[in-house]
């Protein structure tokens, strides 16, 4: 009996004393563009607000225009860019996407959205 109290007491002790493995988070955030909507007419700067939540958190979103970063970062809520469209000619539409990271080096970005600038009756009016 003796025999098999101490074989429960070690196979117990190695048990509990074993560390509990970390599970990598592997999750990437979610990223919504929530104004302006797809296919606007925008002009002059224009405020591109965006949703993003992740299980772990968000370090940061960035805005991209035409998929490029613009390097306007946003690192709290509520996210929000001003994007100056003063520099683009008219009549040209624009993809605007926003790319999410989260605390642990995961990414996405989300579902682009198509702007369309008018600087015309902007003044003064932009020289190209």
């Amino acid at each position: 009996m003796r025999k098999y109290l101490s074989l429960l007491i070690f196979i117990g002790l190695a048990f509990w004393s074993c560390e509990d493995e970390v599970e990598e988070d592997t999750t990437p955030p979610i990223v919504t563009i929530t104004s302006p909507q797809n296919n606007t007419y925008v002009y002059e700067m224009v405020t591109i607000t965006c949703i993003s939540t992740d299980n772990e958190g968000i370090d940061k979103v960035e805005l991209w225009v035409d998929g490029v970063p613009m390097e306007i970062i946003d690192e709290s809520e509520p996210y929000s860019f001003e994007w100056n469209t003063i520099l683009h000619e008219d009549s040209t539409s624009h993809t605007i996407t926003v790319r999410s990271y989260d605390t642990n080096g995961n990414m996405t970005d989300s579902d682009p959205v198509v702007l369309i600038v008018d600087n015309s009756n902007s003044r003064p009016n932009p020289v190209y």
